[in-house]
């Protein structure tokens, strides 16, 4: 797995919903 990309989409996720945090 690449940590770039898993941290990237975490980021996303977080921009779209910040009501959900990893």
């Amino acid at each position: 797995m690449v940590h770039s990309d898993f941290l990237t989409l975490q980021m996303v996720l977080v921009g779209v919903n910040p009501s959900t945090i990893w």
